[in-house]
């Protein structure tokens, strides 16, 4: 368990988390799933043509090559109203707003999800739980300490 430990220690201790930009263009069509789960939702698209309206708007956008991060919702609009016929405007309105990191992340709402809120309930919930095994380790130490002690007072 110590040979674990030390591993972890240096894992967390060598750990750099760097800000990111998330509006950057190349991370845009991370939110892909999120674009063809709202089609499937929303509109009750099949989830294979879903998928596959947004995967042809995804390799469209890297063909392009572009740096503007709001082209691929627009795509991801495009190709679902040419594969489908008529969209409704709204759903190009939430396509621009879900084109974005902190919307996908916000919009996961069930237990242990990635949304801010839920993440900081469960590292609550952890932190808790450290200090009540913490304080049980603690008490076990005290009183395999004190059998010691016993031990070679009886011992001698």
């Amino acid at each position: 368990m110590e040979e674990v430990l030390t591993m972890v220690r240096a894992v967390i201790s060598s750990t750099k988390v760097r800000s990111l930009d998330s509006g950057r263009a190349d991370l845009t069509a991370t939110t892909a799933t999120e674009f063809a789960n709202m089609l499937v939702t929303d509109l009750g698209v099949p989830f294979r043509l879903a998928h596959q309206i947004v995967a042809s708007a995804a390799g469209e956008f890297v063909r392009k090559g572009s740096k503007e991060s709001d082209l691929w919702p627009k795509l991801v609009f495009e190709k679902a109203q040419a594969t489908l016929g008529t969209m409704p405007e709204r759903l190009k309105e939430r396509l621009a707003h879900l084109g974005t990191l902190e919307a996908v992340v916000g919009r996961k709402r069930s237990i242990g999800s990635t949304q801010p809120r839920e993440t900081l309930r469960l590292l609550h919930t952890r932190a808790v739980a450290l200090r009540q095994a913490t304080r049980r380790q603690r008490a076990r130490l005290n009183r395999l300490a004190a059998a010691g002690a016993r031990l070679r007072r009886e011992a001698m």
